[in-house]
């Protein structure tokens, strides 16, 4: 009797080690606190003792977008995708952030499917359940800050079963650098505006120069080249048929100077 009676105390000792390991193992299966991602301001990710007490390594390619080469348009949406490999079977999770090196959160989230915004701070997303597929991809949509932010940097950690703790980033320039003055300095005009057939473009050189505008959609594709040659001193207006050609909506009108676009206008086709 004091044999079983044995056997029933350490049948339920094992039983309660292993509900606690795995309690363990899946702590944050549901999502990750806000303040993980290994950024400047975060200073750790999911390696710090009491998360999963693991080595973290560097990886890249774990955070993709679909943001244009020349980069993000203020205001403009897209899609942020995180891709975890590892071995099939193992939960994986992750947490990322749109930061600046003081840690200010730039732009803003929208959860996708499988994921969530972080309680108490909108600024970091994780998942809503780990997945145990390889590879585990998650798609979700960021809004792009304001015109004059700049640089926004996304910071990621990773989890993939319980040990395996990776951190990246992937950083991102905004396209515009602003609307600035070479609007006034070209005594520029478009119109009209709103357009709905044909716009027209004035404005006046005080020297021979390479004039090259076009016109970009709000995600940061060129749409239409306009100008591009070289003009001498003097006024100039051109005007172009659109009808037919660009569809109805926002667009900028921008002028290429020394290897960076800057907005002239904005240009609503109706």
């Amino acid at each position: 009797m004091k044999k079983f009676l044995l056997y029933l105390v350490l049948s339920y000792s094992l039983v309660i080690f292993l509900t606690s390991f795995n309690y363990n193992d899946g702590k944050y299966s549901d999502g990750s606190p806000a303040g993980y991602t290994d950024s400047p301001h975060d200073g750790k990710d999911c390696s710090v003792s009491g998360c999963h007490s693991s080595t973290s390594a560097l990886v890249s390619n774990y955070i993709t977008t679909n943001i244009p080469s020349q980069g993000y348009t203020p205001g403009a949406s897209y899609q942020i995708t995180i891709t975890v490999p590892g071995t099939n079977g193992d939960a994986k999770g992750f947490e990322v952030s749109p930061q600046d090196s003081a840690g200010t959160i730039l732009g803003s989230l929208t959860a996708g499917t499988g994921s969530k915004l972080t309680a108490g701070n909108t600024g970091y997303i994780t998942q809503s359940s780990a997945v145990s597929g390889s590879p585990a991809v998650w798609v979700f949509d960021w809004t792009a800050p304001a015109a004059g932010t700049g640089q926004v940097t996304f910071y990621g950690a990773f989890i993939s079963g319980f040990s395996n703790c990776s951190h990246s980033i992937t950083v991102v320039q905004e396209f515009h650098i602003g609307i600035n003055d070479l609007k006034t300095q070209l005594g520029f005009s478009a119109y009209p505006n709103p357009v709905q057939n044909s716009l027209t473009l004035s404005y006046t050189l005080t020297q021979q120069e390479h004039v090259n505008l076009s016109l970009f959609d709000e995600t940061g594709k060129m749409i239409l080249p306009l100008i591009n040659e070289i003009q001498n001193e003097g006024k100039f207006t051109r005007s172009f048929d659109l009808k037919g050609t660009v569809r109805p909506g926002l667009y900028f009108l921008t002028i290429n100077k020394n290897g960076s676009d800057k907005i002239l206008d904005k240009i609503i086709v109706n």
